[in-house]
């Protein structure tokens, strides 16, 4: 086999194993399974639904991938990220959050926030 007809097959053979493996990589990516974030953040609409009156709100705190976030009232705009493990709360507060836990103002919130974490 000539020094060309290597190249030829060298190059020939990586782009069938990029192929292949860009294939399974996308394929790998339309079977996965939706992010936590997306099914643990309520939709704003839920959130009306479920709080019963019409306190207004400035907050929602919400499970992120295992920890609070505090979103602003648009559920569009994170306001805080903390380290506070959703698992480590009690059952109460977490059927709470999974429904998105409004928080009047800032007060309320850094008297929450304070209580919970570490």
């Amino acid at each position: 086999m000539t020094k060309t007809n290597r190249i030829r097959a060298s190059f020939i053979l990586g782009a069938a194993i990029l192929t292949g493996a860009g294939c399974l990589w996308n394929a790998s990516l339309e079977t996965a399974p939706e992010k936590n974030e997306e099914k643990s953040k309520p939709k704003q609409e839920e959130m009306k639904e479920t709080s019963g009156s019409e306190t207004p709100y400035e907050y929602v705190v919400v499970n992120d991938n295992g920890y609070l976030t505090v979103y602003q009232k648009d559920l569009k705009t994170v306001y805080f990220q903390t380290d506070i493990p959703y698992a480590e709360l009690h059952t109460e507060l977490q059927k709470k959050i999974d429904q998105g836990y409004l928080i009047q103002d800032a007060e309320e919130l850094y008297d929450f926030l304070e209580n919970y974490s570490s």
